[in-house]
């Protein structure tokens, strides 16, 4: 699979105990957390319906390619027919596996910073526009996508660079690993691990939704 090309501006596997099942994703090769802020992790990004039936957990890796892909193509189309009608609860989870080992956790802390400096409903925008601009990840791009949504941006870039929310990043890459997560994106439905086969496209979700809501 060719990662897709991302201009600026703008799972994996399927896994039981001890099996690997699936083609498409990043692949964990070992983590190195930097130093753990104190105090407690942030909560877990949400949207949807809170009291829906159907949960759908993402564990996603900022530099990882397949991810972007999922981001970009995938969760448009989830939201569009599931997340808006308020059939599912749609939750997202750090997973640094890490595909690059700078961008990986900067990435990851700048998306916290925002959370926690402006709320979740910036916090999807601006991991949105995480994968969108994911080429071109760093500092600058932290600072200038967290200005563009009013959020000041010297301290996103901040937050990024000395990795203030490493707690929070590693307290939820130990609880995916705990939970046999090893690569992204892993989506999770009520449960279940959607398998993507050899490609992450909308129609493996749909399906795990739909066996569901049966």
């Amino acid at each position: 699979m060719t990662p897709q090309k991302l201009s600026r501006r703008g799972f994996v596997t399927a896994l039981t105990a001890g099996a690997v099942g699936a083609l498409a994703g990043c692949l964990s090769n070992g983590r190195d957390p930097g130093e753990q802020a104190p105090g407690q992790p942030l909560a877990v990004p949400t949207k949807g319906d809170p009291e829906a039936d159907i949960t759908v957990r993402a564990y996603e890796d900022i530099a990882c390619p397949h991810c972007a892909t999922y981001q970009t193509t995938v969760v448009p189309e989830i939201e569009r027919e599931y997340l808006d009608p308020g059939t599912v609860r749609y939750e997202f989870y750090d997973m640094v596996l890490p595909v690059d080992k700078q961008v990986s956790w900067e990435g990851a802390n700048a998306a916290r910073s925002v959370q926690d400096h402006a709320g979740e409903e910036a916090f999807w925008q601006y991991l949105d526009a995480l994968f969108e601009n994911q080429s071109e990840l760093g500092p600058d791009t932290y600072q200038e996508l967290a200005a563009e949504l009013d959020v000041d941006g010297e301290t996103v870039r901040t937050d990024a660079t000395e990795q203030a929310y490493d707690e929070t990043v590693s307290h939820y890459t130990s609880e995916a690993e705990d939970n046999g997560v090893n690569s992204t994106p892993t989506v999770v439905v009520n449960g279940t691990t959607v398998e993507w086969g050899e490609e992450i496209a909308v129609q493996p979700v749909a399906e795990a939704i739909e066996r569901e809501r049966q």
